[in-house]
Formats: C-alpha cells, sequence, structure tokens
C-alpha cells in the first residue's frame, strides 16, 4: 500500500525542488550585482542552489536504493562545492568540478552498460576537445592542457550519458554547453547574456540530473 502510494508524492518533491531552485538561484544572479550582497552571501547562493538539487536526488536515491542514484547524489554534492571554489580560484575550482563529474561517470556506468554509440560519441568529443583547445591555446599565455584534460573528463560523462533516459542524457547536454560557454569567455568577453545562459543552462542541467533519481 505504501509502496504504491509513494510515487505520487515524486512530482510535488520535484516541484518544490524547482521552486527552491529558481528563488535561490535568482538570488544568485541578482547577489552578482556590484555592491548587492556580500561575496559570502553570494558563494552560499550559487552553491547552495546546486545542494537543493542535491536533496532532490538525496530523496531519489533514498527511495530507489540504486547504487548509481547514490552516486548521482554524490556528484551534486561535490559540484556544489566546486560552485563556490570556481569563485575562490578557477583552477582549483576545475578540479573539483572534475571530480563530481567522476562520480557522474560512476553513477551512469552503475545504471546501465556502455553502448557503442557512447564510445563513437566520445571520439567525436574528443577530437573536438583536441580543435578547441588549440583554438584556446592561441587566446591563452597559460598551458591549455588542464582544459584538455577537465574536456576530455566531462566528454565522458556525455558520452556515457546518452545511452541512458532522455532527462538524464538531457541534463548531461545542458551541462556540456554551459561549461563551454565558460571557456569561451577565454576567447571572447563574455556579457550579461552569456552568464545568465550559462548558469541557467547548468541549474537546469543538475536539476535534470536529480530528478533523473525519481523516475
Amino acid at each position: 500500500m505504501t509502496a504504491a502510494v509513494e510515487p505520487a508524492a515524486h512530482p510535488l518533491v520535484a516541484l518544490c525542488a524547482l521552486v527552491a531552485m529558481t528563488a535561490t538561484g535568482l538570488g544568485y544572479q541578482l547577489g552578482k550585482q556590484p555592491g548587492r550582497y556580500r561575496q559570502g552571501t553570494v558563494l552560499l547562493l550559487k552553491g547552495g542552489t546546486t545542494l537543493l538539487a542535491a536533496m532532490l536526488a538525496l530523496y531519489g536515491a533514498s527511495r530507489s536504493g540504486h547504487p548509481g542514484h547514490w552516486w548521482l547524489f554524490a556528484g551534486l554534492v561535490v559540484c556544489a562545492a566546486a560552485d563556490v571554489a570556481l569563485d575562490l580560484h578557477f583552477r582549483l575550482g576545475m578540479v573539483v568540478f572534475a571530480l563530481g563529474h567522476a562520480c557522474y561517470i560512476t553513477a551512469f556506468l552503475l545504471l546501465a552498460p556502455v553502448q557503442p554509440v557512447s564510445i563513437a560519441v566520445y571520439v567525436v568529443l574528443l577530437l573536438v576537445v583536441l580543435l578547441a583547445g588549440r583554438r584556446l591555446a592561441a587566446h591563452m599565455t597559460e598551458p591549455v592542457l588542464p582544459f584538455q584534460l577537465y574536456g576530455a573528463v566531462i566528454s565522458a560523462m556525455l558520452a556515457l550519458a546518452i545511452g541512458l533516459r532522455p532527462m538524464t542524457a538531457i541534463g548531461a547536454v545542458l551541462f556540456v554547453i554551459s561549461d563551454s560557454l565558460i571557456f569561451y569567455r577565454f576567447v571572447r568577453p563574455a556579457g550579461r547574456v552569456n552568464d545568465a545562459a550559462c548558469i541557467l543552462l547548468y541549474y537546469s542541467a543538475q536539476y535534470l540530473l536529480a530528478l533523473s533519481t525519481l523516475f
């Protein structure tokens, strides 16, 4: 009887998480404006928005009990920490995000075996990462290898997500697009539209990944 009723609560929990993430996400966007909030408050809103997605994943993982869902929850927690680290030290944030993607990769491997399409997609994405690295190198004085290594990790995350449910795959795609907008700033100065699109895609990606633990 209880097991039959529990799924009915999923849409309400998912909606509450969406509303809460929207509120804190908007607070973060407003707080970034000079002189509006203290840095600590801004960082709390930024990481806290991702942490809300983690709480949604925790709800899903606790009910499904699937190891892959627990790794998704772990990845979201790590990404919440990466949100803060990225603003304090970009390279450190990139490393922490890579650890978050490692959690996602583990989750996806536990959710389904590797599909041939995932291998093909990964090869293509690696070529894109190498070409993008060459373009970045023309605009940077620092080594591009760390960026390429990060690109290889997130490409693996996306490639493995392709063989999973659409909700998970779309979340991974949005995550990659969001990161691409960040790295695009090294090629051209980013405006407010770029920043807004980047954070919107990022939080949407995290929400969808968390939501996938429920359905």
